[in-house]
């Protein structure tokens, strides 16, 4: 599957039309311009952001007196979504746009010092009005092991921080009316939406929104929750032979739906991709396991994340895989009966079969009442779910 499939971000991308042009801006810091305005517009690795800032008014906003702290995504984090110039942004809702953007800085001073460590997912006010979610840990593990980064290295007792799911890859860069912290990858806030409506609009999950509705786990989706949905695109079960239609045929007596489709449901549970890697540093703990909600054979195994599925042993680094996390189904934690179409994929010495999410950009869409990521595989196949066998 291509990264970019159909609407990735709706509320930016509905209807953009990339126009790639040469960047008149300069590719080397200027580290003489000190307000966070200034230096974001200077620096060629920040240009998609501060075109984003300049279109929804918020640039001039940082460049005033006052105390500010700008979660800064990079370019690569843009071009994720597909954004690759900065008169991308013209075609954009600029009032959603202005939301999304207000809701990377906080109108005070956060220093990754301020940030209580060990504690999972602590609110901070933004400029936008919605209290984003951030996260600090320092590894428990010892001087055997090393972060495996896209471009470095870094040892296990380096800080994690992440903020609403994005991780901070660096941290603390003072400037005269506040700080800075750069980002991997865009925050993902829809104010007002259900993970119900979230899928609803999206036509590329249209097949997992069949499945839900037909096996009587749809409505609970517009619930209070919390919510973590695994959520598969049309192509990918396509690939298996399960389409609208097929979906449509099927007897629902002879499956047992909360394994079929609601395997790819946490619930009461709200997870960031990244929160994996925040309990393998605070406890080493490798992966999280919950039962299937009304299938007591099966639960779901959580591992991983952009950093915690890279982290091995050195003598293990030649098995390096980058995904942003991996889901799976078994009666055990390892080892176990996997189900669904996922393969065979390296985890340090160890080979477990299950299915990933590859593109950290299309993970960590943050609703009203939890979270939705993309799944690269199907969880559980038909034959696997019939009410008649067990797997």
């Amino acid at each position: 599957m291509r990264l970019l499939t159909g609407t990735l971000f709706a509320m930016l991308l509905f209807g953009l039309t990339a126009c790639e042009k040469p960047s008149i801006l300069l590719n080397q810091p200027n580290e003489d311009v000190r307000s966070l305005g200034g230096f974001i517009s200077n620096n060629y690795d920040y240009s998609l952001f501060a075109a984003a800032l300049a279109y929804t008014g918020l640039l001039d906003t940082l460049n005033n007196p006052g105390e500010f702290t700008v979660l800064a995504p990079n370019n690569t984090a843009f071009n994720e979504l597909g954004i690759s110039s900065p008169d991308d942004f013209q075609h954009m809702n600029r009032d959603s746009l202005r939301y999304v953007m207000a809701y990377h800085i906080l109108p005070y001073a956060l220093l990754e010092a301020n940030i209580p460590e060990g504690i999972v997912d602590l609110r901070y006010e933004t400029l936008a009005g919605e209290r984003l979610y951030a996260s600090r840990v320092i590894s428990v593990f010892e001087g055997n092991y090393v972060y495996r980064t896209v471009g470095s290295t870094r040892t296990a007792t380096d800080h994690a921080v992440t903020f609403s799911g994005a991780d901070a890859i660096t941290t603390d860069r003072i400037m005269s009316n506040g700080v800075m912290h750069s980002l991997a990858k865009l925050m993902k806030p829809f104010p007002g939406v259900t993970v119900q409506s979230w899928l609803a609009a999206r036509q590329q999950y249209s097949t997992f929104v069949a499945g839900l509705k037909k096996f009587g786990l749809w409505d609970e989706l517009a619930g209070e929750g919390p919510f973590t949905i695994f959520a598969t695109q049309n192509d990918v079960y396509l690939s298996q032979g399960i389409t609208a239609e097929f979906i449509a045929n099927m007897d629902t007596s002879q499956y047992i739906g909360a394994r079929l489709f609601g395997a790819n449901i946490m619930y009461k549970k709200w997870y960031f991709t990244l929160d994996n890697d925040f309990y393998l540093h605070l406890q080493r703990q490798w992966w999280y396991v919950d039962a299937v909600k009304g299938d007591s054979t099966y639960k779901q195994i959580f591992f991983g994340s952009e950093k915690a599925s890279s982290f091995y042993s050195t003598t293990d680094l030649q098995n390096f895989t980058r995904t942003s996390y991996s889901l799976g189904i078994s009666p055990s934690v390892a080892g176990g009966n996997y189900l669904g179409s996922g393969s065979s994929t390296p985890s340090g010495s160890s080979y477990y079969p299950y299915c990933v999410g590859f593109y950290r950009a299309l993970n960590d869409n943050l609703c009203t009442n939890g979270l939705v990521h993309d799944l690269q595989g199907v969880l559980v196949l038909p034959d696997q779910a019939r009410s008649s066998d067990d797997f």
